[in-house]
């Protein structure tokens, strides 16, 4: 009997002990309810399987270690909310990709300077040719000429002569051809060049069976010699670049390899760069092949007249081909144009007074 009377003061006590105030709402959200299982139907069926909505993690009620368990009643059930700490937290990606792996080496990894963008699509180039001629007049729709139109110049590599473009060999020098005449010169391996006036050059790796590999919209892909010729004449620029060939099968499988290649898969910043890697091998053709460490030792020499020439210097063969395929686009008289407006001559020039005053070669 005395025993019963204290069970009874017991949980008197209890009942009379306060409850502890609940978390403040807007730390503790109310649970969602959520349908597991495949789904039933009928009414609450979607309460047959529930689960509490997860608090983040930075929030916590007073008192609560990161990391803890907090305890709340909802009628007769316990609920309990595990929150995970912030060391619990992952920041990479769960299936051990990055998605921001790439080549990053240096500042040039930027396509929207490439050149490639700016030459038409075998789809719109047509349409682009005909509205181009219907705007240029008719005095000056002149069938290209190489001598009047590019610009020679040299490219050194510290006191190395390793490109070379002239006209001095004679009058057959960098003569263009039809795309169908010139199939009959490319041989597997060799590099292809088609020009036109006011674009830039596009080079090709010919591969055979009519065939070549570009790098055209970044894009490496493998298309029929006239048909990536868009109509401009071409010709094989074996000979432009001094260094040591590759074998043909090795230069043919170099290309083919890379088809298919685009956007951030490539290394290569236009189709010069491309080519000509195929061909000799050579990182430097490469997207940050090399490194900015503050010299310059490329040097691209500009032949203005018979008697003078302007220099400039790059850290990297990649930013000088850039800008050598910037004068081809812009033309001879252009280039000229622009350098006697940018510099200033102390001394006349009887050849071309435009460029009075630069640099002998």
């Amino acid at each position: 009997m005395p025993e019963a009377g204290h069970s009874r003061l017991l949980l008197l006590l209890l009942l009379l002990l306060p409850l502890p105030p609940p978390p403040p709402p807007c730390l503790l959200p109310p649970p969602v309810r959520e349908a597991e299982g495949g789904g039933g139907e009928g009414p609450g069926a979607a309460d047959a399987h529930w689960r509490p909505r997860r608090r983040p993690a930075g929030l916590r009620g007073a008192g609560e270690p990161a990391g803890g368990i907090l305890a709340r009643v909802m009628g007769n059930q316990v609920e309990k909310l595990t929150h995970p700490s912030y060391e619990e937290v992952p920041t990479a990606d769960p299936t051990g990709l990055d998605r921001d792996e790439g080549p990053r080496i240096g500042v040039s990894y930027i396509f929207s300077n490439d050149d490639e963008e700016l030459e038409p699509g075998p789809e719109e180039g047509e349409q682009q040719r005909r509205r181009r001629n219907q705007e240029v007049p008719a005095a000056q729709q002149q069938p290209y000429e190489p001598r009047l139109h590019e610009v020679e110049c040299s490219v050194f590599y510290r006191d190395e002569c390793i490109y070379r473009k002239n006209f001095s060999s004679g009058p057959a020098a960098l003569r263009t051809y039809t795309p169908e005449n010139l199939l009959n010169r490319c041989q597997p391996g060799d590099l292809v060049e088609f020009v036109a006036q006011a674009q830039f050059p596009h080079w090709a790796v010919y591969v055979g069976d009519f065939q070549v590999v570009h790098l055209h919209r970044l894009e490496v892909s493998n298309s029929f010699l006239t048909d990536a010729s868009q109509g401009r004449r071409g010709r094989v620029v074996n000979e432009l670049y001094r260094y040591k060939p590759l074998s043909p099968g090795v230069v043919v499988r170099n290309a083919l390899e890379q088809v298919g290649a685009r956007e951030r898969e490539l290394s290569w910043r236009n189709s010069e760069s491309f080519a000509a890697w195929c061909r000799y091998g050579k990182r430097e053709f490469k997207i940050g092949g090399e490194l900015r460490i503050g010299k310059q030792p490329y040097r691209l020499q500009i032949q203005l007249s018979a008697r003078r020439s302007h220099t400039l210097e790059f850290q990297s063969l990649e930013d000088l081909i850039v800008e050598k395929r910037r004068n081809d686009q812009m033309g001879r008289a252009a280039v000229l144009q622009e350098l006697a407006a940018h510099l200033h001559p102390d001394e006349g020039d009887p050849d071309d007074p435009r460029i009075a005053g630069l640099q002998a070669p």
